[in-house]
């Protein structure tokens, strides 16, 4: 997803689903998850940035609206998602960014 001021809606995303990793046992809703999750503790997604709705991902990616819900559920449990009826979906206040890796320049 392209970095977003506060509160805006994001233009586009660069999550993907991979069915041959499903094939291979990871499931969309884990790669999903794992995409998003990285995103957020990387900086790439800040503190406050909207998501689309569960309904427009789940469109844009091809995948049930379910396997959305389930993976922005699951992050919502971790606290790195916020996730309100009729306010949409937004990164969570306070998370702890990864430090980048030395060397890295």
């Amino acid at each position: 997803m392209e970095q977003q001021r506060q509160g805006d809606q994001p233009r586009s995303t660069a999550l993907r689903v991979s069915r041959a990793a499903q094939s291979a046992g990871t499931s969309l809703q884990r790669q999903l998850c794992a995409q998003i999750r990285e995103q957020v503790t990387t900086g790439v997604l800040p503190p406050g940035t909207r998501l689309p709705s569960a309904r427009a991902l789940a469109k844009r990616l091809r995948v049930s609206r379910n396997t959305v819900d389930g993976a922005l559920d699951r992050l919502r449990h971790e606290g790195l998602l916020v996730r309100r009826v009729g306010a949409g979906t937004t990164v969570a206040g306070a998370i702890a960014v990864a430090p980048a890796p030395e060397g890295a320049d």
